[in-house]
């Protein structure tokens, strides 16, 4: 029988798992052979749009070449997003190349992560769909190193409580050969001036660093079920690189409010103890839990609260002082109030609140 192996890197998830064929049905099992030596996965976000780009570099230890069934893995997305008529959908600008060579691929449809790969009409005829949608290639390994190079865009997912989320499967990356990946780097750039949480599934050698203006900040919560951190980006992005790494769980990032740093989930302790008023969804009629009567002092906060997230250093010593005690709060003593330029939201959200003040 003839083995056939597949790494799998996805869309709203991706992957790097191992597939052979069984009576003409695929089904995932462990590469022996062929390792993982390097990979680096890099997101950037624009306009809730992430462009991936990844950089694999096989080792191959044999002397002969081994052809190679690699898939790239679609999940359905998650939360409140509508149905996709195919996997299309899901993602574009789908590319593989290696050696200088744009790979054909084909799509087959699985109920899970590790299922079998079926039709994907199977899929279509589903009144409620879920699953996985896999891109297969063939890629012929050379003896010693091969490199792979993958590229693909995919929307983000979103529902009530998260403004963006996106997802990305690491823990298969363990089935290759050595059962870990020998030097990972992962880099997010979620543009300017922006406040995201990062799920921790890296080990405790992982090293977190800001290319650019920022900080990763000690501020964690539980997204799901992982631990994530929250980073702050002026300018830059996030790299995170892990020697060895033995991915155990999957990774998932994402935006919890866009428009405000401010947000229930985060703060609801400070929320309950009525110490701040959240911005919530940008809108003075706030409510959490019952409804909260907004003083002066709230709108102040209010309205001055994207100025903070901007960056600016009041000279107001209350405002100063109120806004320090967040984490994503840097102030810049070289940021004036003409150069901060407000997007239309937030000007019509202002004018509400000075309405409101009178």
């Amino acid at each position: 029988m003839t083995v056939i192996i597949l790494v799998v890197c996805i869309t709203v998830k991706a992957n790097d798992g191992s597939y052979r064929s069984r009576g003409g049905v695929i089904y995932p099992i462990n590469e022996t052979k062929i390792s993982l030596e390097k990979e680096i996965l890099s997101f950037n976000v624009i306009n809730r749009v992430s462009q991936v780009n990844i950089y694999f570099e096989f080792f191959n230890p044999e002397q002969t070449e081994r052809k190679v069934l690699v898939g790239f893995q679609a999940p359905y997305p998650s939360g409140d997003n509508s149905r996709p008529l195919s996997s299309e959908k899901l993602i574009s600008n789908f590319q593989v190349i290696k050696d200088g060579v744009i790979l054909p691929y084909k799509i087959k449809y699985a109920k899970c992560e590790d299922c079998e790969l079926t039709d994907t009409l199977v899929f279509q005829n589903m009144e409620d769909p879920f699953g996985y949608f896999v891109y297969l290639f063939e890629v012929v390994f050379k003896p010693g190193k091969n490199i792979i190079n993958h590229s693909y865009d995919f929307p983000a997912s979103i529902n009530v409580t998260y403004d963006q989320v996106y997802k990305y499967i690491l823990k298969t990356g363990c089935k290759w050969a050595t059962g870990s990946i020998k030097d990972f780097t992962m880099q997010i750039d979620m543009g300017k001036n922006s406040y995201f949480y990062v799920s921790d599934v890296f080990n405790n050698s992982a090293e977190w660093l800001i290319v650019g203006s920022g900080k990763v900040t000690n501020k964690s919560f539980d997204a799901f079920i992982y631990t994530s951190r929250m980073v702050r980006i002026l300018s830059g992005n996030l790299k995170i690189n892990v020697k060895n790494f033995k991915p155990t769980e999957n990774l998932e990032f994402g935006i919890i409010s866009n428009n405000s740093f401010i947000c229930n989930l985060l703060d609801k302790d400070r929320v309950s103890k009525g110490i701040y008023v959240p911005l919530g969804q940008m809108t003075t009629n706030l409510k959490y839990g019952p409804e909260i009567s907004l003083t002066k002092d709230d709108l102040l906060i209010l309205r001055n609260a994207f100025y903070a997230q901007y960056g600016y250093q009041f000279k107001n010593k209350d405002l100063l002082k109120y806004f320090s005690q967040f984490e994503w709060y840097i102030p810049d003593p070289n940021l004036t109030l003409d150069k901060i330029v407000l997007n239309e939201k937030e000007k019509k959200f202002i004018d509400e609140i000075i309405e409101k003040s009178k």
